[in-house]
């Protein structure tokens, strides 16, 4: 054979083996791309099957929300955990049905949001006026003198915790409980409600704790007077220091004294005599150069005028303790708005302490002491002069000193009013001759409430292929925040309270 020959046979023998390799190559590269499109095909299914259930689950939980929210609507709910009657969780079994036709059980829970919420009406104190004095001493809780024809009012429910003194009419509007009788039978007190004259002791007593004593709290003394000018600048704070009060109170200038928004805490010792001028306290704007007009120059906060919700940095706290005292004489205007101190204690206007404050960097406020808490050597933590003409006194907020005597001298001026309730140890009240006072010196609106904005978290729970739902058995599938108004803080439960929803969050 020629060589020739052998290589052309070399070469036809190399052609088969390489049409092989390619086919293998060939059947290779097909088999891997079935395979990848097949794994493709069934990851698309299984995602498919998976968002068709998450979809499911999602649908049921937002049924679930909108029904707790219905349910919210027609209840009488208002504040606390226990928001579907009585319960702070809604199981709903068949809430929802998948499109297989089986049900979806799910469960709300729900928790108040007590940094949103608020309810005007659970903050009054259920008195406009309480006094507390020894159960069984000698200490007249409410001392009335009304000589001639002339009358005095108190705007709600009132009670003494001993006994009342009365000379001359007290009308009281709501109930009137007295431990022990006194001038309670008499005809001189009457009532709109019930009057109970031997109780064995004071119903719904409240105990309002007082604001804390922040860290680092700025101290205000006479080392630093006030600057003379027609309106003085006042920030909260310390106030160990009559000596700076009635430096500034001195100022010949001085027209408007403006207390601007916060908790002051007053340590004196002596007697704080507002003699001129207009203090206002609380105005979320600063106070111009000109007096306002009383009352109503700071916002009325407190729900008593018109049920507005309250600003959150609005309004003062007057805090005294030690031997703090104050006074209002010679045709001083003094208007003070109570601030909210938090979601469950009424507006606080005046707070008299029972028990020393103190703070981590070692500062103390000390309660009252002396005269201010003995009933025998008593004298007030708060009054007004006697004979005093022509001055004006408002308090939009609670005052509350359950161990403090609080003196008013109503003959030449009626303009004194604690607007949203006064608890004391002991009142005394001179009132006019000649003329009933307009209206009520210790009042409690009950015409008008105020709003409540019942704001709760609610958190759906889903549980697929289960015949009920619990919080610890399912899948949290939705979170809202959702709120229930009632503008005139009493809840209609006839499917009108209003409803927002301010958060909607499904959960993946």
């Amino acid at each position: 054979m020629m060589f020739s020959d052998r290589l052309a046979a070399m070469r036809r023998r190399d052609d088969r083996g390489a049409s092989l390799v390619l086919a293998l190559i060939f059947i290779t590269v097909i088999a891997v791309a079935i395979a990848a499109v097949l794994s493709l095909a069934d990851a698309n299914l299984r995602a498919t099957v998976a968002l068709r259930k998450q979809a499911t689950e999602s649908a049921g939980a937002e049924a679930a929300a909108q029904i707790a929210i219905d349910k919210l609507r027609h209840s009488s709910y208002v504040s606390g955990s226990a928001c579907f009657n009585g319960a702070s969780t809604l199981t709903l079994d068949n809430a929802y049905r998948s499109p297989d036709g089986s049900a979806l059980p799910a469960v709300v829970s729900c928790a108040p949001d007590s940094t949103t919420s608020f309810v005007s009406s659970l903050t009054r104190p259920g008195y406009a006026l309480l006094t507390l004095p020894a159960a069984n001493g000698t200490e007249a809780g409410i001392d009335i003198h009304v000589n001639g024809s002339g009358r005095v009012a108190i705007g709600g429910n009132a009670a003494t915790q001993s006994f009342i003194n009365n000379k001359g009419p007290l009308d009281v509007q709501g109930d009137f409980v007295a431990h022990t009788n006194g001038d309670c039978s008499t005809s001189a007190v009457t009532v709109t409600g019930v009057k109970t004259c031997n109780a064995a002791s004071i119903p719904n007593i409240p105990v309002y704790s007082a604001p804390p004593l922040p860290d680092n709290v700025p101290v205000y003394t006479n080392a630093s007077p006030k600057p003379c000018d027609k309106r003085i600048e006042f920030q909260p704070g310390l106030y160990p220091d009559l000596a700076l009060l009635t430096g500034a109170l001195n100022c010949n200038k001085a027209v408007v004294y403006d207390f601007r928004p916060g908790v002051y805490y007053f340590s004196y010792t002596g007697l704080w005599d507002i003699d001129q001028g207009t203090l206002i306290g609380g105005d979320d704007t600063p106070t111009g150069i000109t007096a306002p007009a009383i009352p109503h120059a700071c916002p009325d906060i407190t729900g008593t005028a018109s049920a507005t919700r309250p600003l959150p940095d609005s309004g003062v706290t007057f805090v005294f303790g030690g031997r703090a005292q104050w006074t209002v004489s010679n045709g001083a205007q003094v208007e003070l708005c109570g601030r909210w101190l938090d979601k469950a204690t009424p507006p606080m206007a005046m707070y008299g302490l029972t028990a020393s404050l103190s703070n981590s960097t070692g500062q103390s406020v000390p309660a009252l002491t002396g005269c201010l808490t003995d009933p025998v050597t008593r004298c007030a933590l708060f009054q007004t002069a006697q004979h005093s003409k022509s001055i004006a006194f408002y308090l939009w907020g609670l005052a509350y000193a359950p161990t403090a005597f609080i003196d008013l001298d109503e003959r030449d001026s009626t303009l004194q009013y604690f607007e949203d309730g006064l608890i004391a140890r002991a009142v005394n009240v001179f009132a006019p001759a000649s003329a009933a006072v307009p209206t009520p010196f210790a009042n409690l609106p009950s015409s008008v409430p105020g709003p409540a904005w019942a704001v709760v978290n609610l958190t759906v729970t889903v549980c697929p292929g289960k015949s009920t739902c619990t919080p610890a058995t399912g899948t949290v599938r939705l979170k809202a925040k959702v709120g229930i108004l009632d503008p005139t803080g009493v809840p209609a439960t006839n499917g009108t309270r209003q409803a927002k929803v301010y958060t909607w969050s499904v959960q993946r």
